[in-house]
């Protein structure tokens, strides 16, 4: 049986998104990443696609280009304050 420690963290795109509050609602999310405003690693993404820590989103948000890497695993959602908590500038 392998790990959980060694074994990375998945988590939906559209979940990830809304709780690290880049999207008020998971709806949004999936509009926005069904419109292709979001991207992971470059490519093309759905939203049910499983990010992992490390991967890089770059999303259109509020009518500019932010790229974030994903640094933990958010299932829960926060409170606005920590909402760059789940991530980094990777710029």
């Amino acid at each position: 049986m392998p790990n959980p420690a060694e074994t990375p963290a998945l988590v939906r795109l559209d979940k990830w998104l809304w709780a690290a509050r880049f999207y008020k609602t998971r709806s949004l999310a999936v509009e926005q990443i069904s419109k292709g405003r979001v991207t992971v690693n470059q490519a093309a993404a759905k939203a049910s696609r499983e990010v992992r820590v490390g991967d890089t989103i770059a999303l259109h948000h509020d009518g500019r280009p932010t790229k974030r890497d994903r640094r933990d695993i958010e299932r829960a959602r926060h409170s606005w304050d920590d909402r760059w908590s789940a991530s980094w500038d990777g710029n």
